[in-house]
């Protein structure tokens, strides 16, 4: 099986049934099937062949769909670019991925102009987005694309990882790996063909394309492509096209909640709600579970490299497994490690470590790494937790982010769910920096509610109680923003930069 076997099938069995919907345009399967022919055949004229790189700077849209599929249908191997990215981090990952064709949007047309002459390696790019444009020819040249065999060991994704210490590496997963990963969402998130789903996180990030889009595509439910998150705009945009089934990053429900009147809204027809990237809180999923009364909510712990799903907190336990990202998915195996790669007992913190049909099967180009990270079938993931007597999985931080004070290791995970019960917090994150005495001391960076006022003082106190001495805050700075990845992660290395040295 294949990615594009996957579309064939639902233009055989659900030909008239709504696809895609993105704005004002709507694609039957039949349709979508159609126009992905046609794209293939136009892309296989301009010289694309299995095994060819074929980037994407798009935002999210139909045409992302459509240019995905028309990958796959080729065998070749699709390269999502990271919008946000500087010009010289798109020339990197153009180069290094040896992409040969790349699709942009209108809205990166600059961008693109100032990188040209630096990615020698594209043969062909072509705009996206301007009506009758280079993009909308392709389908007027009714080309045919000859029959490709494509594998399911066969790469169909080079997904770079954030970059957020030194290089991106891009992650090779083959369509085994993103079917299996859709497969594992389906079957645990149970997502049915009569669902409506809504795609807002970034298309080219892998939870977006792989746990959400791609599970809807595989059982025949409809999409709708949002283009950007619009908290106001969201509640009528899921009444009008009558969702059942939305994945927002937890700082996007956060936002949502901000919106005023956003009570008045009657949203009981969303049934299934999902989140990830990072831990919910539980006082934020309290007030998501009020919003959406009829909606049971999942959590979703992965990784780029594991295609990205690793485990599924499932809503019937939402509430009963509070900080927890719950227990494998159907597929996978999970364990938790010591240094030496033994298991740890229950409760004690060590490092995750998985292995199932979802796993990449390289770094690009980089055997190294890939020896690091890929040890005798297991993903080492770098992620610390601690595992419960039910085999739950409790994150409580990324190994480099974790702080050693007076030789006490210290979670910012934990302190961080502390700082989110406090009603005057939108946002918080902790960040170890320089002490003469302790080693590392504890830096708060904390976003403010809007209308309210917070001292550093009232901070430390409300920890009081609830953390151990050695975990409280000794320094409080107020920020207006935090800076994430796409995913929706805190970029805690930009934090230790620009307030580690001088809190």
């Amino acid at each position: 099986m294949d990615l594009f076997s996957l579309l064939a099938r639902n233009a055989h069995k659900f030909p008239e049934k709504e696809a895609l919907v993105c704005g004002e345009r709507r694609h039957t399967w039949s349709q979508l099937y159609q126009r992905v022919e046609a794209l293939a055949g136009a892309m296989s004229y301009r010289g694309i062949e299995k095994g060819d790189k074929v980037a994407l700077l798009l935002d999210n849209s139909d045409y992302f769909i459509e240019i995905h599929f028309a990958v796959a249908r080729l065998g070749a191997i699709g390269v999502p670019l990271n919008y946000r990215l500087a010009g010289d981090e798109l020339a990197y990952i153009l180069n290094n991925s040896d992409s040969k064709m790349l699709f942009y949007g209108s809205t990166f047309e600059k961008a693109v102009e100032h990188i040209r002459t630096r990615i020698l390696k594209i043969e062909s790019s072509i705009q996206v987005g301007n009506a009758g444009g280079p993009y909308d020819q392709m389908f007027a040249e009714g080309r045919i694309s000859p029959p490709v065999l494509v594998e399911g060991t066969d790469p169909n994704l080079v997904l770079y990882t954030s970059g957020t210490t030194g290089r991106p590496k891009g992650a090779v997963l083959t369509h085994d790996n993103s079917i299996w990963n859709a497969l594992n969402m389906v079957i645990d998130a149970r997502i049915e063909p009569e669902d409506r789903g809504i795609v807002i996180p970034p298309l080219y990030h892998s939870a977006a394309i792989n746990c959400w889009m791609l599970p809807h595509v595989f059982v025949g439910a409809a999409l709708v492509i949002e283009n950007t998150f619009n908290p106001v705009e969201l509640p009528k945009r899921l009444i009008e096209e009558k969702i059942t089934n939305m994945f927002l990053v937890p700082a996007m429900y956060n936002f949502l909640l901000q919106v005023p009147g956003i009570e008045t809204f009657n949203l009981s027809f969303v049934r299934l709600l999902g989140t990830g990237a990072s831990i919910m809180p539980v006082e934020l999923k309290q007030k998501v579970h009020k919003l959406f009364a009829n909606a049971g909510i999942i959590d979703v712990y992965g990784l780029t490299e594991a295609g990205p799903g690793v485990t599924i907190l499932k809503a019937k336990d939402a509430f009963r497994k509070e900080g927890s990202v719950g227990r494998a998915l159907s597929t996978l195996e999970v364990r938790v490690v010591d240094p030496n790669g033994r298991e740890v007992g229950i409760g004690e913190v060590g490092e995750i470590i998985a292995r199932g049909p979802t796993i990449m099967k390289e770094y690009y180009q980089l055997p190294e790494a890939t020896a690091t990270a890929l040890r005798e079938g297991w993903l080492y993931t770098g992620d610390l937790a601690r595992m419960d007597e039910e085999g739950f999985l409790y994150v409580v931080d990324r190994k480099k982010d974790m702080i050693i004070s007076g030789g006490e290791n210290i979670y910012p995970a934990e302190v961080e769910a502390v700082l989110y019960q406090h009603a005057k917090i939108l946002d918080a994150a902790v960040i170890g920096y320089p002490d003469a005495q302790w080693g590392e001391s504890i830096c708060a960076l904390i976003v403010v509610r809007p209308g309210e006022t917070l001292t550093p003082e009232e901070v430390v106190e409300f920890t009081k109680g609830k953390l151990a001495g050695y975990k409280k805050p000794r320094q409080v700075v107020f920020v207006e923003a935090l800076p994430r990845n796409p995913s929706g992660k805190v970029l805690k290395t930009v934090l230790r930069q620009e307030y580690g040295n001088r809190v």
